[in-house]
């Protein structure tokens, strides 16, 4: 996950930093975002457009698909596939594609491992969801040990069963 929010925000960056006097265009935002077999016809034309007027930005894009390649590829050849985009990534002289890959280098014996034993932080995150919202929630309750016995009960997976002394109509 956060490979790709640090893809998405030097994306951002090159895409702007290529258009002429940083003018925005929606349009290229969503055809450089999306897949490309998600791509319409019109964003497929921006696309286009964008490898004739702008090779810089588009050579940016394909390197963030090759990344995007790299994480869906089967587990007996990532390290081979991550090797070669980070090569390909170091010669591309993108100064922000440059800084990922040193990143990626970095953490790379993680990311294989996540990648071959199907790793993935989402349960973690969600709790830590939940206890934001009960944190939201408990700005009522009179003393922090309230907060922590909510935080207990929505987060454990115990199952309990409530008996009421009188019954409900």
């Amino acid at each position: 996950m956060h490979c790709s929010l640090l893809r998405k925000r030097d994306e951002d960056w090159l895409r702007i930093s290529s258009l002429p006097c940083g003018v925005s265009c929606r349009a290229s935002r969503v055809a450089l975002g999306k897949n490309p077999e998600n791509l319409t016809e019109h964003q497929q034309s921006c696309l286009d457009e964008i490898k004739e007027l702008y090779p810089k930005m588009f050579r940016g894009y394909q390197l963030k698909e090759g990344l995007r390649k790299v994480f869906q590829c089967r587990k007996d050849t990532i390290e081979k596939e991550l090797k070669a985009w980070l090569s390909w990534a170091c010669r591309s002289k993108l100064k922000p594609i440059v800084e990922l890959s040193k990143k990626i280098r970095r953490h790379k014996d993680a990311i294989i491992a996540t990648v071959r034993h199907g790793l993935s932080n989402a349960r973690i995150e969600s709790i830590n969801n939940k206890i934001k919202v009960l944190i939201r929630k408990s700005y009522g309750f009179r003393n922090i040990q309230n907060l922590i016995g909510m935080i207990m009960i929505v987060c454990s997976r115990l199952y309990y069963e409530i008996k009421l002394s009188y019954e409900l109509r």
